[in-house]
């Protein structure tokens, strides 16, 4: 059985609990998921995202209050040892308007910007 889960809304395991789910807490739950069946975890998107959580800023940070990639890792581990797979919503073709890529090309005047301008499909009003 396939289980998603959006991690802010699952299990908090901050010391003092700050309301938000972590990647920490999912992975004290793994056991319990193991138990109802669940053979394959996927989660939503933790990466790095504007407020809206569309569009990533950063596609090597997690998104604050989740965790650190460390704890990636270790879920990622904790879960194949319980012979359990991990997917995760990796969205590489949404980035916000605050990502590096984004703002250089806005700038394609500017020799090294330059291809950044082709990394999007542009229109007119």
């Amino acid at each position: 059985m396939v289980y998603e889960l959006w991690t802010p809304s699952f299990q908090d395991s901050s010391q003092p609990p700050d309301g938000l789910g972590d990647l920490q807490g999912v992975r004290r739950r793994l056991n319990d998921l193991r138990k109802i069946g669940v053979s394959t975890i996927l989660l939503r998107p933790f990466l790095s995202t504007e407020d809206t959580g569309l569009g990533v800023e950063n596609f090597v940070a997690l998104e604050k209050g989740s965790g650190k990639l460390k704890d990636a890792l270790e879920l990622i581990g904790a879960a194949h040892a319980r012979e359990m797979r991990v997917v995760i919503d990796f969205p590489l073709a949404v980035t916000s308007v605050s990502h590096k890529w984004f703002r250089r090309s806005l700038q394609p005047e500017v020799e090294e910007n330059a291809g950044f301008r082709e990394f999007y499909v542009w229109r007119g009003r």
